[in-house]
């Protein structure tokens, strides 16, 4: 027998849009096929065709025809909502007999608790004829709370309930908020709470949650926090998890500041959970990352010193980090003893360490990382005593201090070379490098170990006096290998070297280090061989040897003079002079000695 045709009521075309206009026609539209046997005794009005299509839109759920609420009883089986409750809940394995279960129901198991809403719903219109009422919208909005609801659900659940002069309760107006933390939506959200006030419902704590959580997610990040600061210098009781949700939103964003309040505020509110340390944990990644000190040092201090917390290598390798850039000595220290509790320190991390104790300033502690790095087996490189060098540039004062704690150190053992070494180039630069001879002399007693060619560099390239560049000279031709290949920097010590050793009537040393800048000079490739044999005469040595040696008359300058004189005309023009004036000077000694002479 053919089935007769029903009219919908309000709800039943929320569910089914396309079957009427003009009665909840957007909300949901799950595509339900079984049709009721009988029409609704409260509606009259005639039904379109029945071929109009279903559409599912807003992300609702479809349930099909085999209900199992619509096939295995009939509508007779139910005398009243509450047995229909109960049935419904035995099916669901939870027996829940208030009516109130469609909203406030401890749903279990159950997969999809919008699909349950949505089932049950159904079956109140389609099988009880259950009238709609605030009740019936106050369940299809907390529908929209879920994942599968929509904004867009919220606004016409609101417009329809309006055509069909059934006025927002409170609940309904908690639930739309609620379902706009879920998708938000800042203009409906406002709407929400117009109608709160123009209805005088209570704009309760739970509610004034929501609406910030909603700000939250539409990203309004300033206003959400103002709300939030706003209950909480109100004394309200803020839920545990709506400060995990503003910490780890804005954590993300990179508010890290506003994040260390919200943490601060998580601490000390009522009810701290268990959940609390791993927000710590992950706070404590975000703030090492970015090497927020303050954050850094609020959980460390929170969760690690406790301990309550065990970070992983690479959360502290970036605490090492923080505590390096912020000259956080305590945090470097306790961050590397938890690191070497696991096993060998690497080479690198050692060098965080050096950098924190340098960046403030202690010259004992950071010379004293270098020893234990020697003690342990780790490799100092150039770059670790780097951050020293700079600190004590930028402070001379350090240099004294630096000084003293050698001194303090070899009462406890051998001093790490490269702790002198970094001392003496420190002290070279701003010092002059004869302030640095003493030191450099007792290299060997605190160290147990001879000066290199660093050492050498720094003081040559940093040397005023004749004397102390002769010393040094004498000194590099021991230390550096003879078959050594000259680079830039060389040719730099050789400029200052050679005049010296000149200088000093050291001819034979002069005259061989004379000779390893020209064999380099003109071994070089991409030039003329004409251009090979006078490149080192542009050096600044060159002439002072000519001029020491010729006033020596020492012969093996005659052939560097020939090739001057071969050379270009401004160098042909140089050794004129320097003959010339050599001849005025002879001439002026024979004088000199004839009027003696002619005296006695």
């Amino acid at each position: 027998m053919r089935r007769a045709t029903l009219v919908y009521d309000g709800l039943w075309r929320c569910l089914c849009p396309a079957f009427d206009e003009h009665a909840l026609p957007r909300a949901l539209n799950a595509s339900f096929l079984v049709r009721p046997a009988q029409p609704s005794p409260n509606r009259n009005r005639s039904v379109p065709s029945a071929s109009l299509i279903q559409r599912r839109r807003h992300g609702t759920s479809t349930l099909d025809n085999a209900d199992t609420a619509d096939t295995a009883d009939s509508p007779a089986d139910f005398k009243s909502l509450d047995s229909f409750f109960q049935l419904a809940e035995k099916k669901l394995n939870k027996i829940q007999p208030k009516n109130d279960v469609l909203r406030n129901g401890n749903y279990g198991m159950v997969p999809d608790p919008h699909a349950r809403i949505v089932r049950f719903v159904k079956f109140l219109i389609t099988r009880r004829k259950y009238t709609p009422d605030a009740f019936i919208y106050e369940c299809m909005m907390d529908a929209m709370t879920d994942p599968e609801g929509s904004a867009l659900g919220v606004r016409n659940l609101l417009r329809d309930m309006d055509s069909q002069g059934i006025s927002p309760t409170a609940a309904i107006c908690y639930s739309a908020l609620e379902a706009l933390t879920v998708h938000p939506d800042y203009i409906m959200r406002q709407e929400v709470i117009d109608i709160m006030t123009k209805y005088w419902h209570e704009i309760t704590m739970s509610a004034k949650q929501n609406i910030a959580i909603g700000m939250l997610r539409d990203g309004q990040h300033e206003l959400a926090l103002a709300k939030l600061t706003e209950l909480h210098e109100g004394g309200e009781h803020i839920d545990l998890w709506v400060y995990d949700i503003f910490i780890v939103e804005f954590g993300s964003m990179g508010f890290l500041d506003e994040m260390l309040q919200l943490l601060r505020q998580r601490k000390y509110a009522k009810g701290t959970d268990d959940a609390f340390r791993s927000l710590l944990l992950h706070a404590l990644d975000v703030f090492s990352q970015a090497y927020h000190q303050a954050g850094t040092k609020f959980v460390w201090e929170y969760v690690v010193s406790q301990p309550l917390l065990n970070p992983s290598n690479a959360i502290i390798e970036n605490i090492l980090g923080t505590a390096a850039r912020h000259a956080d000595t305590t945090l470097a220290t306790e961050a590397l003893g938890i690191l070497s509790s696991r096993g060998r320190v690497p080479d690198h991390q050692y060098e965080a360490l050096v950098d924190a104790f340098a960046a403030a300033e202690d010259m004992a502690g950071t010379l004293g990382v270098l020893a234990i790095m020697e003690r342990n087996g780790a490799s100092v490189q150039p770059g670790t005593t780097r951050r020293i060098y700079q600190a004590m540039k930028n402070n001379p004062w350090l240099i004294t201090e630096a000084s003293t704690a050698l001194e303090e150190m070899r009462k406890n053992g051998l001093v790490p070379l490269e702790a002198i070494g970094v001392t003496i180039e420190a002290m070279a630069q701003v010092r002059g490098s004869e302030a640095a001879m003493p030191l450099y002399h007792e290299t060997f007693a605190l160290s147990g170990k001879r000066p290199g060619y660093g050492f050498l560099k720094e003081l040559i390239l940093n040397g005023t006096n004749g004397e102390t560049l002769w010393a040094l000279a004498k000194d590099y031709g021991v230390m550096v290998p003879k078959d050594r290949q000259l680079q830039e920097e060389d040719m730099k010590l050789y400029d200052r070297m050679i005049p010296a050793c000149a200088q000093a009537g050291d001819f034979d040393r002069a005259f061989e280090y004379a000779e390893r800048v020209m064999e380099a000079e003109t071994s070089q490739a991409g030039a003329s061989e004409e251009e090979h044999q006078s490149a080192w005469l542009l050096h600044p040595w060159v002439q002072p040897l000519v001029d020491h040696a010729v006033a020596a008359k020492d012969p093996r300058v005659w052939p560097i003079v020939d090739q001057m004189a071969k050379a270009r005309e401004d160098r042909a023009d140089m050794v004129q002079t320097i003959l010339q004036r050599h001849r005025m000077d002879r001439r002026a000694e024979v004088l000199k000695t004839q009027k003696d002479g002619q005296t006695l």
